[in-house]
């Protein structure tokens, strides 16, 4: 009886033996990382063995429970053989055209897939994050990872509506410990949320059987799968990503300061790509993450990170700074300027998240550097274990610290530096033109409405052309590949959930010429050509002020009741931002605005010439016939010559014309007699612009002029 009770509590043991995480599955460290435009775009990763040379996501929305309408992409692969006495393929997958702030589940496998995973795209201007950070993952001492997992566990209770997971790094003890991630990317919240993470010291970390080994970058490159816009070198660990209003940049520290033969040659490449990303992506907010701190928790003291980055954040607007690696929180007192707080929403907020292990805490100590940034410190010494929920709404971003029992240890909130800013609508929606560039309708828009707009819906008559989503600076240019259309019109939606429909011209309004006003009875009448058929409106203003609207086969309308000193706009659309065609009256001559050239005028002559006037510029540009910038004896013969019909006038008149490149620097300032035509400097632009004409008429020139190029992107 003995020996059968043993053979049974033996059998017994077996079946209650633990499994090892993930050994039942094909796929092990399953995880979705951002895409580069999370409202659409997310990216899939997973490890197979090398047998499995097929691997496929099959994904689909959350609510299509039964899997009715699922999608199924098959997975780009790379061998892996970085890890020691490990060989397999990392498996990584795009997903493109998805739609916005919508839950999605995936599954990933070949021959049998895994359970179900799931991850939440960006979209709206309010969202959610949980920022946990240094829990030094590492296979021997699994309780590292379950305190993470149980921190993030509370942290989900306090707020339920998280939208991803964020860490600043160290999330491995050593990043060659591979069995550490699996274990980690085993836990359920990993399987339920989008994960973005930072590489951190340890995660380069090459320790093979207590052996210190070279460090590489290469173990989180071909463990996860974020964006691949990186810079040189750093594809796959330094990346940018967009989500919702905000624009994240995570950089890699390790790059920085030990990638390159001095520190100065790291630094400065990824100031040079971080510039080039922020120029190339604007956002409400700015959000810039490393691992290494920016001040010292123990007591205050300034780090590297903090000096070699701050004069940066300070140029380029960046609003958050988020670290890592020192164990302590710490944030600044509000945004932080040129080494102050201001006490406004100009600056950068710093902000370091503490460890989450248990184990590896750093006791903080009291504030004696730098008191007059740093605003607070929080830490529970060895045993620390927090986590930051982030809340990001156009007003501002706000924060709470949590610690392992749930207790808000700590918060803090700041304003967009947006929030006081009054986004004109109409302005935007006045900005929307139509140019054609061969055989494609080209639209543009104002780059302003990138913080504000959404998407813009492109349409002919009812007929859905295309939708532009508004994120980014490429994003405001959108290419129609047709030229003929009944009815071209546009839906904005803003990103406040307010919708505007508008109605886009043809760009033929800019084939008039010869632009002119002349008198005509007891007015002024405007005047030009026209060599095409088709039919619109153009919008007449005085002063900038709206007086009229005229077809523009008409050739001619009259302006009655128009001062003879104002200037008249052509538009092409009532309010629009763009005036092509400027004109004024300023016959010479007619020193009186009286709209003729007699002796009334001459008089003006005697007069000032012996003293009896003063005249005024208007009437000395009218009255220097000669073009001498005098008012002589001679323009008083010429003018005599004129009325008695012996001599003809020509205007000496001149106007400074300034052209502007596509950055707004100034090109060439020319001068130009009035009625003439003039010819445009060359410009020179970036390989990635198209160059589709200037945006004030060179012709019939009547005024002084600022010209700015239309460029629009490829």
């Amino acid at each position: 009886m003995k020996k059968l009770t043993i053979v049974f509590l033996l059998v017994l043991g077996f079946f209650i033996m633990p499994v090892k995480a993930g050994a039942q599955t094909e796929a092990t460290l399953i995880t979705a990382n951002p895409g580069e435009d999370s409202s659409s775009m997310m990216n899939i990763s997973w490890n197979m063995d090398t047998s499995k040379t097929n691997g496929r996501v099959v994904y689909t929305k959350a609510s299509d429970t039964n899997w009715e309408n699922a999608t199924t992409v098959y997975g780009d692969k790379n061998l892996v053989d970085v890890f020691h006495e490990r060989e397999f393929y990392h498996y990584f997958v795009e997903l493109t055209d998805l739609d916005s702030n919508t839950k999605y589940m995936y599954k990933v496998g070949q021959d049998s897939l895994s359970e179900q995973y799931y991850f939440k795209t960006g979209g709206s201007d309010s969202f959610n994050f949980l920022w946990i950070s240094d829990w030094h993952g590492y296979a021997p001492l699994p309780g590292r990872t379950d305190k993470n997992e149980a921190m993030i566990r509370t942290s989900l209770l306090i707020e339920p509506d998280i939208d991803f997971i964020f860490s600043t790094g160290d999330d491995l003890a050593y990043g060659s410990d591979y069995e550490a991630q699996e274990y980690l990317y085993n836990k359920p919240q990993y399987k339920s949320h989008m994960f973005a993470t930072t590489v951190g010291n340890h995660d380069v970390m090459n320790v093979v059987n207590g052996e210190y080994r070279t460090n590489t970058d290469a173990f989180f490159k071909n463990t996860h799968y974020h964006p691949q816009n990186g810079y040189e070198g750093q594809v796959g660990a330094s990346y940018y990503f967009k989500y919702g209003t905000a624009l994240f940049i995570v950089l890699n520290n390790e790059d920085i300061n030990y990638g390159h033969s001095s520190k100065s040659v790291g630094l400065a490449k990824a100031k040079a790509w971080t510039q080039e990303v922020i120029d190339n992506n604007p956002a409400q907010y700015i959000i810039v993450a490393m691992h290494y701190q920016w001040f010292d928790g123990r007591h205050g003291r300034t780090s590297a990170q903090y000096t070699d980055w701050r004069n940066f954040f300070d140029e380029n607007n960046v609003d958050l700074a988020m670290a890592g690696n020192n164990h302590v929180y710490l944030r600044s007192k509000g945004r932080i300027y040129n080494d102050n707080p201001t006490g406004t929403n100009k600056g950068t907020v710093y902000m370091q998240a503490p460890s989450s292990d248990g184990e590896r805490g750093v006791q903080h100590g009291d504030i004696v550097n730098n008191e007059h940034i740093i605003e607070e410190v929080w830490s529970q010494g060895a045993y620390t274990i927090g986590s930051i929920i982030v809340n990001v709404t156009p007003d501002g971003i706000s924060h709470r610290l949590i610690d392992n029992v749930g207790r808000v240890r700590a918060s803090g909130e700041f304003d967009s530096r947006y929030k006081d800013y009054n986004f004109n609508k109409e302005d935007f929606l006045n900005s929307i033109e139509v140019f054609t560039n061969e055989n494609e309708k080209i639209i543009t828009a104002n780059e302003e409405g990138i913080k504000f707009v959404d998407r813009i819906e492109y349409y002919d008559d009812e007929t859905l052309l295309g939708v532009n989503y508004f994120y980014q600076v490429k994003d405001t240019t959108y290419k129609l590949q047709q030229n003929e259309f009944n009815n071209l019109k546009a839906r904005v939606l803003f990103s406040d959930g307010t919708i505007s429909r508008v109605d886009l011209f043809n760009e033929s309004y800019y084939h008039l010429k010869d632009v002119s006003l002349a008198v005509k009875e007891e007015n002024l009448e405007l005047r030009w050509n026209y060599d095409k058929e088709e039919d619109f409106n153009l919008y007449i203003y005085e002063n900038d002020i709206f007086i009229k609207e005229v077809s523009v086969l008409s050739n001619s309308t009259l302006l009655q009741g128009v001062n003879l000193e104002s200037t008249i706009k052509i538009k092409p659309k009532i309010n629009s931002l763009n005036t092509y065609y400027t004109v004024k009256y300023n016959n010479i001559g007619d020193a009186n605005l009286d709209k003729e050239i007699d002796l009334k005028d001459a008089q003006l002559i005697l007069d000032y010439l012996s003293g009896k006037t003063i005249l005024s510029e208007t009437e000395k540009l009218l009255l220097d016939i000669d073009g001498d910038e005098e008012i002589t004896i001679i323009d008083l013969t010429y003018l005599h010559l004129y009325i008695n019909g012996n001599s003809s006038i020509k205007s000496k008149e001149s106007y400074n014309i300034s052209f502007y490149n596509y950055e707004g620097l100034l090109i060439e300032t020319v001068k130009a007699y009035r009625g003439s035509d003039i010819t445009p400097p060359s410009l020179e632009l970036k390989e990635d612009l198209i160059f589709i004409g200037w945006d004030k008429s060179l012709n019939n020139i009547s005024s002084d002029l600022e010209v700015r190029p239309i460029v629009v992107w490829r």
